[in-house]
């Protein structure tokens, strides 16, 4: 958690950050539970999820210039 929350990251797109450390939280609103917590790999589900919930009307969270921050 620490090196994902205080160590080097990068930007990608949602559709490439399945694989990667979430180095934010990451989630959708409404309902505004995070899908993903710093250090937590995310999984292709979370980003089918959060590609959903856009697609559906929600406004994602975590991101950075609409791009997932991760590990580097």
């Amino acid at each position: 958690v620490r090196r994902a929350a205080l160590g080097e990251c990068e930007r990608v797109p949602l559709d490439r950050a399945a694989g990667r450390v979430a180095a934010r939280a990451l989630g959708a609103y409404p309902p505004g539970v995070a899908e993903c917590v710093p250090g937590e790999l995310i999984s292709k589900d979370t980003v089918a999820r959060l590609d959903m919930a856009q697609r559906t009307g929600s406004e994602l969270f975590g991101l950075e210039k609409g791009m997932c921050v991760v590990v580097k």
